[in-house]
């Protein structure tokens, strides 16, 4: 009698087990490969273009983001620039709504996408979905559409639904027409990338590697030693290694909050240098910041309104000029007589 038991509990859970998996992968019909699924092989290094379309749906309207984005590679590795249009709302008193473009440029978040897309792995395999059942996975009228050029070989995918209760995302490999689940963190990333892939990080370094700063402005040098233990680095002088020079220290700190607001789309050419910095870290050069401003007369300003120019900075890191916080830099610009006295 006990073993009748057991066996029915077993039968049982089966079902259960059967239906469970029915109703969390939505297709009674496709077949179902479970497990690390990988749709193509590529290095991340090979990644060359990514082409980004979604569908914005919310408020009754389809609005439509583009996003695009080109790898670039030099002495320091991989990184990389575009752009993102990103269509704003309508109002009642005004007309179409205009478009915001967003010129971007980075490095981490932008090779984490590449690492992500190359290769790309999928969560689950749901094979070949008819035309009846796309509409389920958000296929018939896709969300979104993804294309990826790979060292030279083009890849595209079309972007389905979210899957239930989870943020992945179904997608169908337009070369194979195979459906698959995979991680919703890439298309998270390539919705926002007016946010996501604009580099605010002017370098990629520890306060404790580095051994020493050249500041170069207004015809005049100055070295400064980082010097101490992690919780008591100082700036000091060559001349007094061991002696804190404060003045110094609160010059590098207002430097330090000048961040990238945003990549100009045309990049100027010929801007007045203000100051120029070139550090040394782990005994190694190559690691430098530039700030910069346009002339004021270039800016189109109100008569009533005192012109005022744009502060840029450029490092190994931004690889383009980038605006910061006029304030902030303006206290910098003022401040150098004191550091290069």
């Amino acid at each position: 009698m006990m073993d009748r038991g057991l066996a029915l509990h077993a039968v049982l859970l089966g079902v259960a087990t059967s239906v469970a998996l029915v109703v969390w992968t939505r297709d009674k019909s496709a077949p179902v490969n479970m497990g690390d699924v990988t749709i193509w092989n590529a290095r991340p290094a090979d990644v060359e273009h990514v082409a980004f379309v979604a569908k914005d749906k919310t408020g009754g309207k389809s609005l439509t983001k583009t996003v695009s984005l080109d790898a670039h590679k030099d002495s320091l590795g991989t990184w990389f620039s575009g752009v993102a249009e990103v269509p704003g709302r309508e109002t009642l008193d005004a007309g179409p709504p205009a478009t915001k473009k967003t010129i971007l440029v980075s490095v981490t978040a932008a090779n984490k996408l590449a690492e992500a897309f190359a290769p790309l792995r999928a969560l689950r395999e749901l094979g070949r979905i008819g035309d009846d059942r796309a509409d389920e996975f958000g296929l018939k009228d896709p969300e979104g559409s993804l294309s990826l050029t790979i060292a030279g070989k083009e890849h595209q995918l079309s972007v389905g639904a979210h899957t239930p209760g989870g943020g992945d995302r179904y997608v169908r490999d337009s070369g194979s027409s195979i459906v698959y689940v995979v991680r919703g963190d890439a298309t998270r990333d390539l919705e926002s990338a007016d946010t996501s892939f604009v580099e605010r990080e002017v370098h990629e370094l520890k306060d404790a590697d580095i051994e020493s700063v050249r500041v170069a402005a207004r015809g005049r040098t100055r070295e400064l030693l980082r010097r101490g233990p992690d919780s008591k680095r100082i700036w000091s002088d060559p001349s007094r290694p061991d002696a804190g020079d404060e003045t110094f220290a609160n010059w590098m700190s207002k430097l330090d909050r000048l961040r990238p607001l945003e990549y100009p789309a045309s990049q100027p050419e010929r801007p007045e240098i203000v100051a120029r910095l070139d550090y040394t870290v782990k005994g190694q050069k190559g690691v430098f910041l530039e700030l910069a401003k346009t002339p004021a007369a270039a800016q189109a300003e109100s008569p009533s309104t005192p012109a005022k120019p744009d502060f840029l900075v450029r490092t190994e890191r931004t690889r383009q000029w980038a605006k910061v916080t006029t304030s902030v830099a303006e206290q910098v610009d003022q401040d150098l007589g004191s550091v290069l006295k």
